[in-house]
């Protein structure tokens, strides 16, 4: 079960994280967001850009949460799953974010909620 309120981010403005490679020599990948909590997110890649496997940590995780800052850290893998379509070929995962500071949880937190708000004033 979850233990933070979840959004789903903006198709029309996807949040793009990127994060270093696991192994040596990894290099910087980039994935986008799909979903946000203050403990973990949804996003997806192109599984020919890189591979990834349950229980790999994603060190230097770097976000910019827009008109709220700037969010670091590192990902850790819990989920890997196929979401392709057709001739697109695209993994999910569920990631928990971890080795962040304080006042980083506090940045996400804000972003959800105006998000949560942002939906509310559509509806």
């Amino acid at each position: 079960r979850r233990d933070f309120f979840r959004v789903k981010t903006p198709i029309t403005k996807p949040l793009r994280c990127q994060f270093k490679l696991p192994g040596e020599g990894g290099g910087i990948a980039q994935m986008t967001i799909v979903e946000l909590a203050c403990g973990g997110l949804g996003a997806v890649f192109d599984p020919v850009e890189f591979k990834v496997e349950v229980g790999d940590k994603l060190e230097g995780f770097q976000l910019s949460l827009p008109d709220i800052g700037d969010v670091t850290g590192a990902l850790v893998v819990r989920h890997i799953s196929d979401v392709s379509s057709g001739t697109q070929r695209r993994h999910r995962l569920g990631c928990q974010i971890v080795d962040t500071p304080g006042p980083m949880a506090t940045l996400i937190q804000r972003y959800v909620n105006k998000l949560e708000r942002d939906r509310l004033k559509l509806k």
